[in-house]
């Protein structure tokens, strides 16, 4: 009885075997948009009506479960999971290696990088099953890069490199973000409601989550629905956004943070509060947030404000704490403090600077080309309020480059140099009467940050560059223009028209192509100064040249 039974289970393993029982195959779904790629269902029966079980990107490696296939469709195993997929769309390894060349390159997933940022853990499990509590394989740590083959409700199936190989297994989808340049977007609603809807589903009716605040930093998440909608995390918050027709999300696509003007806005608690991961409720992870404690509204979500804590420069995404807040306990900030630094990157122009943000600003002067003075507000409008000292100012974000974590490199270009030409007191403001707050000795060089009245704005360090972390140890302030032997260009950064539609040429000469007019009262930035003609640029951007007795020099 023995020997029959062995006998028995050979035969039915050498069926399996002539069958193709237990071969590999491999998802191929013929991906022809590299962006958007398809996933092949994985289902309950063997009909494109029963439920799907998961999906599955190309390069997923299954495993013949039967060797019948019944209207197109086989039982495979992945991941522990049985079920039907098309046989379509599956290939042998030898296919894979005929079409792609390399079957290792094609089976490698797609990339992904673990972000806990605002999620209240430090470290996230690698599971055996897509379920809560399940066996544990191996703890991820953040910024951990895996491939992702698949997913099963709300986890994804992927696989993490180790010294001993590859592991497969499951992790929750809210911890996951795309890989590379695609990872990060940052929200763009119109300037009227200024913010963007987060919404549980990819659905326009669907309940709202957050209303997210412009300039906000939104991690991408694995699972969007074409390219209409699209799965974020802001903070430690997952939903939806539509960015189709409306374009609320701005892809850095490694370009600099600094290159969307927008960033939330800043506010401060005006009182002992809790911050919890939860809105009003200490069931969960919560914090204490002190008087006085500066946070940016990411957010907002009835009477709560969902924040992030200060630490780390204000527009970063992978520092600091996140959760929400009563917005009652919140309230507008001082004029204290620097929350990072601004360079004046316009080319070689300088960037005027007004008394307040909007179109009805007046000009108070303009930052020299190149120059780095101090952030403490990025408002959400196109300005930014900038520190000069004790003097506060806003410029166009737009001519500037802002700088808000030590990783931000400010661009190549410095300001001019000018010579002291006798020891003068630096001042907080631009005014004789201001508080000093050190003194330029005679002789020495500084660097020209800006010009206001008959004052520039110095900065008598060895080095233009400005710490970005808040060090607010700088070498800065007023000193008046004729104490500096400084060259013509910098001292004059405007120049106002003198007479009514006087013409702006191509070159310095007489004899060459007008090119524009400019009208009396007319503001100018100055890009280059001669006594005869001078380089100017209108607010168009019209580049060209105007007699010099013709201007004003502000």
């Amino acid at each position: 009885m023995k020997r029959t039974g062995l006998a028995l289970v050979l035969l039915a393993l050498l069926f399996a075997a002539a069958a193709g029982l237990g071969e590999t195959r491999y998802v191929d779904n013929r991906d022809r948009d590299k962006a958007t790629p398809q996933r092949l269902n994985l289902r309950t029966q063997p009909n494109a009506t029963s439920e799907p079980i998961g999906s599955y990107y190309s390069g997923t490696e299954v495993t013949l479960a039967d060797e019948e296939i019944i209207e197109g469709y086989v039982k495979v195993e992945v991941g522990g999971k049985t079920g039907y997929m098309s046989e379509e769309f599956l290939i042998t390894a030898d296919d894979a290696a005929s079409r792609y060349g390399d079957v290792s390159a094609f089976a490698k997933g797609r990339a992904a990088e673990v972000d806990l940022t605002g999620m209240w853990i430090t470290t996230e499990p690698l599971q055996a099953a897509p379920s809560p509590g399940a066996q544990k394989i191996s703890d991820l740590q953040s910024g951990e890069s895996v491939q992702v083959f698949g997913f099963v409700g709300n986890w994804l199936y992927v696989a993490v490199e180790t010294p001993e190989g590859r592991l497969f297994g499951y992790v929750r989808l809210s911890v996951l973000t795309e890989g590379g340049e695609a990872k990060a977007a940052i929200a763009m609603g119109s300037d009227d409601v200024g913010s963007v809807s987060l919404r549980s589903q990819p659905q326009a009716k669907a309940e709202e989550v957050l209303k997210v605040r412009n300039g906000a930093v939104c991690l991408v998440l694995f699972g969007r629905s074409g390219n209409e909608w699209y799965r974020v995390r802001v903070g430690g918050v997952t939903g939806w956004i539509r960015n189709e027709p409306s374009e609320d999300l701005v892809f850095l696509k490694g370009a600099p943070r600094s290159s969307v003007p927008y960033y939330p806005p800043l506010m401060q608690v005006a009182k002992d509060s809790l911050l919890c991961r939860d809105a009003g409720s200490t069931a969960g992870p919560y914090m204490t947030l002190g008087e006085g404690m500066k946070v940016e509204v990411l957010g907002t979500a009835g009477e709560y404000a969902y924040v992030r804590t200060l630490e780390g420069g204000v527009g970063a995404y992978e520092s600091g704490d996140f959760g929400y807040i009563l917005a009652a306990d919140l309230g507008p900030t001082d004029a204290a403090g620097s929350v990072g630094v601004a360079q004046a990157d316009d080319g070689d122009l300088p960037v005027l600077l007004y008394n307040t943000p909007g179109s009805d600003g007046r000009v108070i002067g303009a930052l020299e080309a190149g120059a780095q003075v101090r952030i403490l507000n990025y408002t959400q409008t196109e300005y930014v309020q900038l520190s000069l000292g004790g003097m506060t100012a806003y410029a166009k974000k737009r001519g500037i480059r802002l700088m808000t974590d030590a990783g931000d490199s400010p661009s190549d270009r410095i300001p001019q140099r000018a010579v002291v030409r006798e020891e003068a007191a630096l001042c907080r403001e631009p005014a004789n009467d201001a508080e000093e707050t050190g003194t330029a000795e005679a002789g020495s060089r500084v660097y020209m940050l800006a010009k206001v009245g008959e004052w520039a704005f110095v900065n008598v360090a060895a080095k233009p560059d400005l710490t970005i972390g808040g060090d607010r140890s700088d070498k800065t302030g007023f000193v008046r223009l004729d104490r500096l032997n400084a060259p013509a260009g910098t001292t004059h950064l405007t120049a106002a028209v003198r007479t009514d539609k006087v013409n702006i040429r191509q070159s310095a000469d007489r004899n060459s192509p007008i090119i524009g007019k400019a009208r009396l009262g007319e503001l100018l930035r100055v890009a280059d100064y001669g006594s005869n003609w001078t380089c100017v640029v209108k607010e168009d951007g019209t580049r060209g040249y105007i007699m010099t007795e013709y201007l004003t020099f502000d």
